[in-house]
């Protein structure tokens, strides 16, 4: 996915991004080598640490669009379920750029799932591809 970096500071050792991309903002913890660079595009690669059934909002305000947004230290994040593997393996599509994989617990989310996912920024790590 790509975003840009709006601001970013370091908070108990990590550094907290906040970006903004094609389907909204976000804020998660920066992982790399270097310390991220404030109004520059990076193509990233979104990990979450949670699985589904620990982050996924029970209401959905916007089934069938891709979007994202900030909450309380935390970002809300709107996706397609496009397919789950045998082991609970989710794959969600975030944005035509997008594409990641999750755990999906005990949600029993199926192909084609629109979800809304809260995940508070210690439990989503971006890292720059190519650093």
């Amino acid at each position: 996915m790509k975003i840009r970096i709006t601001s970013f500071e370091t908070v108990d050792g990590n550094v907290v991004v906040n970006f903004n991309s094609s389907v909204g903002n976000g804020v998660a913890t920066w992982v790399g080598a270097k310390e991220p660079v404030k109004n520059y595009e990076y193509d990233v690669e979104i990990d979450i640490e949670k699985s589904i059934d620990q982050v996924k909002s029970s209401k959905n305000n916007n089934e069938g669009r891709y979007s994202m947004s900030i909450g309380d230290d935390s970002t809300i994040m709107n996706g397609e379920v496009e397919f789950v593997e045998e082991d609970g393996m989710a794959y969600i599509r975030l944005s035509q750029d997008c594409l990641i994989m999750i755990d999906s617990g005990d949600s029993k989310v199926k192909d084609g799932d629109w979800i809304n996912l809260n995940i508070p920024c210690e439990d989503i790590k971006v890292s720059a591809q190519g650093n």
